[in-house]
């Protein structure tokens, strides 16, 4: 059986268990890791007897593992080949190509499904912000974006309306590289008006997805998805952020990450935006006015490494 296949398995049938965390109903992502470092390989924990991985006070981790060892590997094994001859590469977290800096958070996705001709995730800015911006939003989303990438960084953002968009298309703008970071699986396109977008970033960039394509977007995906966008950037730029609270937990959790966040100044008198911005810069973030001034900060801290987790340990050469 192919080691994809195991990956692939282990991944799918946990998903539904990651998003009850997100829930604050809890797998311990710790003790998922703590099997891996024990057991060395996927293949190695499936075939073992039961009494070598039942032992644990972790219900939830046990009936997950009953749930993956009953799995039909076959038809995984079937579905791992489907998506390779699609052109849907499979990065799981022991592979070579899989982001370095995704490693070093505290509960990174052990599948990453990709789709394009991008594989270096090392150069990257995220720029995220509102669905909804003002027109100062959507044009500096997508000037910032091409500045920055003219200096040869890569532009990671969500695929979402508004900023997010403006974003991808500044990176093309520049004859960049851009990588989406989707909220569905790697075969689903949301908004579909970005569909034709999705395409053109595949030619230089990358779509990423951690869900594979038998898994249904539920409310808590893009939350999850949120934690990948800033997990292998090097900082994160929010351009404007809306009425939802959808920027600033994404925000504490870059800052959670120990990613630096940057928010653009806001020039204007509205009310509820001023109130925003000011949240967010308490938060952590550090206000900036010009996509100089991040480009700056980026080429005189090129050598950032994030501090060690717990999941590092896991790690095979």
């Amino acid at each position: 059986m192919d080691n994809l296949t195991y990956w692939v398995s282990f991944c799918d049938k946990l998903h539904p268990y990651r998003q009850s965390y997100y829930r604050r109903l809890s797998i311990n992502i710790g003790n998922i890791f703590r099997l891996l470092n024990e057991f060395k390989s996927l293949k190695k924990l499936f075939e073992a007897p039961e009494d070598e991985i039942y032992n644990t006070n972790d219900k939830m981790i046990t009936n997950f593992l009953r749930t993956w060892r009953n799995a039909n590997l076959d038809a995984y094994n079937s579905e791992v080949k489907r998506l390779l001859d699609n052109g849907i590469n499979i990065i799981s977290y022991e592979d070579k190509a899989y982001p370095k800096k995704l490693k070093m958070i505290r509960d990174p996705p052990l599948v990453l499904f990709h789709r394009g001709s991008l594989m270096d995730f090392d150069n990257c800015v995220a720029i995220i912000g509102t669905r909804n911006p003002s027109d100062f939003g959507r044009q500096s989303a997508r000037e910032i974006s091409r500045d920055i990438a003219q200096k040869g960084y890569t532009i990671a953002s969500g695929l979402a309306k508004g900023i997010d968009t403006g974003a991808h298309y500044g990176a093309l703008d520049a004859g960049g590289k851009t990588i989406a970071v989707l909220g569905t699986n790697i075969e689903t396109i949301y908004p579909k008006e970005n569909m034709n977008l999705s395409v053109d970033i595949t030619k230089s960039g990358a779509l990423l997805s951690e869900m594979s394509p038998s898994q249904q977007t539920k409310k808590f995906s893009f939350v999850q998805r949120n934690r990948i966008i800033s997990g292998i950037s090097k900082c994160l730029l929010v351009i404007e952020s809306g009425s939802t609270p959808g920027t600033f937990w994404q925000v504490k959790l870059a800052l959670d990450q120990r990613c630096k966040v940057f928010v653009l100044k806001y020039r204007g008198y509205d009310e509820p935006s001023v109130r925003r911005f000011r949240e967010l810069i308490k938060l952590g973030g550090v206000p900036f006015s010009s996509s100089e001034e991040v480009i700056n900060h980026l080429e005189s801290n090129s050598h950032w490494v994030r501090a060690d987790t717990l999941t590092q340990s896991y790690i095979t050469n």
